[in-house]
């Protein structure tokens, strides 16, 4: 529980985060967070998780399940603009690929997959979040500069959504955000 003591966030709220281990169905975890305030609550909830197959992702496939991307300006900010991003809708080998990017997922509910496959090993990890009104409607790929590792990060909205409101979940006093994603490990398919 937070009491909203803080000046940036003055908001008291509680937060209950749930991390289940499953032998068929990988790991999932849940995040809940309540507005104890009598005030309504922006929030923005997202994870920040690397990947790795055991071998440098530029030899790795990817498979995304977006067809578009936020732009961002030179500081890797949201221009409010929407850009085509035909790429990775099957799976196509990562090789020089940078990601530092915002893909906006359907508001419809369902659940959004972000595969990465080791052809080589026939080993699959599938990253999973449940999309729908107020849940992981973003994901946010990177890749960092060692390229042994991507982040598959599910977001509830884009990033920098408390100065520009890019779907913005605001909760009224009582009101709760429900969130759900997790990770499966898939062999030989």
């Amino acid at each position: 529980e937070y009491s909203g003591d803080y000046p940036g966030y003055p908001f008291p709220f509680e937060v209950r985060l749930e991390f289940s281990l499953h032998g068929q169905n990988g790991f999932t975890f849940i995040t809940e967070v309540k507005n104890r305030g009598e005030e309504i609550m922006p929030v923005m909830d997202g994870w920040h998780p690397y990947f790795t197959l055991g071998k440098s992702i530029d030899r790795l496939l990817l498979k995304i399940p977006a067809n578009i991307r936020t732009e961002v300006d030179e500081r890797l900010l949201p221009t409010g603009k929407l850009m085509p991003f035909p790429a990775f809708r099957e799976f196509e080998q990562i090789g020089n690929y940078f990601f530092d990017t915002c893909f906006p997922l359907s508001e419809k509910e369902g659940t959004a997959v972000t595969e990465l496959m080791d052809p080589q090993e026939m080993v699959t990890l599938q990253v999973w979040q449940k999309t729908g009104r107020r849940k992981y409607n973003f994901l946010q790929l990177y890749t960092p500069p060692h390229g042994q590792s991507i982040a598959f990060e599910p977001m509830t909205s884009n990033t920098n959504s408390f100065n520009t409101k890019d779907r913005l979940i605001v909760l009224s006093p009582g009101e709760k955000l429900r969130a759900e994603c997790g990770i499966k490990l898939k062999n030989g398919e």
